[in-house]
């Protein structure tokens, strides 16, 4: 781990960049660390056009608080602290509620741990109901997602970090709680895709292996064959830093400005940055063997 200096949080540049020189395969979140993907398709507006949906699916539900679990699964979506208190109850068996959130991932776990709420084989409300609404919810958000990845823009230097990273033998992952078509379509357009393929690993089709989940990372370590020992994670939410913690690889962490660098610290986090131009700068310039 590259140990922060002293009273910032930040990591030294020497110790970043024996990390990168340790560390055999890369991980990136997608939205923060690679682009800002709803830049220009607002996250809150997804979420409203979601639970749009719900009502009309389910016209009983109704709003409440999101859960603090939820609000774990959030990641750069536009979620902010103090969305979740409180424990969702509608007091009708089977029928979902409507998370008042702004965060469209959280709004997606909380109703799929839900999902498996008491009914009667007989109830239209009961776990199957609730199950295919969830489905359909999360077809509704990966649909959003590849549309905003359209106008997405670009976290800068992570292009070429991307690219140097590559140039000196690391593997690259992608691990996302945002579906994988989204990155696929953002990284296409942005001429990266040949350098992450086939390891684009998004949200599958149960949604509370979310992270905090580590699935994802599992997933693109299997893929790439390499040691948890031997990666490390770029992300930029909580839900990152305890993903790569349960999954047991380096996490260094990316804050584009100080309430996030803030969030990041207290959560433990040791590393962190607020450029990857500070990554690229430590990177060192020497091909590695990514074997």
């Amino acid at each position: 781990m590259a140990e922060a200096r002293p009273g910032t949080g930040r990591p030294d540049p020497a110790a970043l960049g024996a990390l990168l020189a340790s560390v055999k395969c890369v991980l990136f979140d997608f939205d923060g660390p690679v682009c800002d993907l709803f830049a220009r398709h607002p996250a809150p507006d997804v979420a409203d056009t979601m639970r749009a949906r719900l009502r009309r699916l389910r016209p009983a539900a109704r709003p409440a608080p999101v859960t603090a679990a939820a609000a774990g699964a959030s990641g750069s979506a536009g979620g902010s602290p103090g969305t979740a208190h409180g424990t969702p109850g509608s007091g009708l068996p089977g029928v979902p509620d409507v998370p008042a959130t702004r965060d469209p991932h959280a709004l997606l776990h909380t109703l799929a741990f839900g999902a498996g709420a008491p009914g009667g084989p007989d109830d239209p409300s009961g776990p199957t109901a609730r199950s295919g609404i969830v489905t359909e919810l999360e077809r509704l958000l990966a649909a959003e997602e590849i549309r905003a990845a359209a106008s997405a823009e670009p976290t800068p230097y992570a292009d070429e970090l991307v690219r140097r990273l590559h140039a000196t033998g690391h593997a690259l992952a992608v691990t996302t709680n945002n579906t994988a078509g989204a990155a696929e379509a953002y990284l296409e357009r942005r001429g990266l895709a040949e350098l992450f393929r086939p390891h684009i690993h998004g949200r599958v089709t149960e949604p509370w292996l979310l992270k905090p989940d580590p699935d994802c990372l599992h997933r693109a370590l299997r893929s790439t064959g390499h040691d948890a020992a031997m990666a490390l994670m770029i992300g930029d939410s909580t839900a990152d830093l305890l993903a790569a913690r349960a999954a047991g690889v380096h996490f260094l962490g990316y804050a584009r400005d100080e309430p996030r660098r803030r969030r990041l610290r207290d959560a433990g986090a040791e590393s962190v940055v607020t450029s990857l131009g500070d990554v690229l700068a430590a990177l060192p310039e020497r091909r590695q063997s990514a074997g």
